[in-house]
């Protein structure tokens, strides 16, 4: 919240918002300013209302997708919900979470965060971009390359293996994100193998 405040963000696009718990955190940590989150699972969808129907200046979209392309697609639901990905998940990424394999599978729709921006409102906010969508990073980043200039900051989570078919390798996304200005900012260690230590994904903030 500090580097919120040093970058005057009054507005978090939250997409892959699973239940709400990333602006639940910023709340916690005193981040009174709007929101908007994005989830496509209907039963993580069902909770995030339930968690953000109190909060006046938290808004949730209607359920879809995020990504690189405007379709009909269909979204892998994880027995822990967290895990849910467009992606088929990996063996490693079950061997290292066992609650993460696929349980069920939901029809919903993808769109371009470029192709939504307009319905927003959002033109004249400190925007911060924020995208956990579990190894769908880097379509949904490709999906916003006509918005990106539009914001201060983007918090994006990386996988230093292969935890899902297909994902693109994290020093693509680095760049891609640098490519439009962005500076890394800070690095926070997320899922990691509990037996030896070893990092699995992190979370990578940037500003401009």
């Amino acid at each position: 919240n500090l580097a919120f405040r040093e970058n005057k963000i009054d507005y978090v696009v939250d997409v892959g918002a699973n239940e709400g718990q990333f602006i639940q955190n910023l709340r916690y940590y005193g981040y009174k300013h709007d929101a908007l989150s994005f989830e496509p699972s209907l039963k993580a969808h069902k909770k995030l209302l339930e968690n953000s129907v109190n909060d006046a200046n938290w808004k949730v979209f209607r359920p879809l997708a995020l990504g690189n392309k405007n379709s009909q697609t269909v979204i892998n639901i994880s027995k822990n919900s967290v895990s849910s990905s467009l992606l088929n998940i990996n063996e490693e990424h079950i061997k290292n979470a066992p609650d993460s394999e696929t349980i069920d599978k939901q029809h919903t729709e993808e769109i371009k965060l470029d192709d939504l921006f307009h319905e927003l409102e959002i033109e004249n906010k400190n925007l911060f971009l924020k995208i956990d969508t579990q190894g769908y990073e880097f379509q949904v980043l490709e999906g916003a390359k006509k918005t990106l200039d539009k914001f201060k900051g983007i918090l994006v989570e990386v996988s230093l293996v292969e935890l899902y078919e297909d994902q693109k390798k994290w020093q693509e996304i680095v760049d891609f994100v640098q490519n439009f200005g962005f500076k890394l900012w800070s690095v926070d260690r997320g899922f990691t193998n509990k037996i030896n230590g070893k990092t699995l994904q992190m979370d990578l903030c940037f500003f401009k």
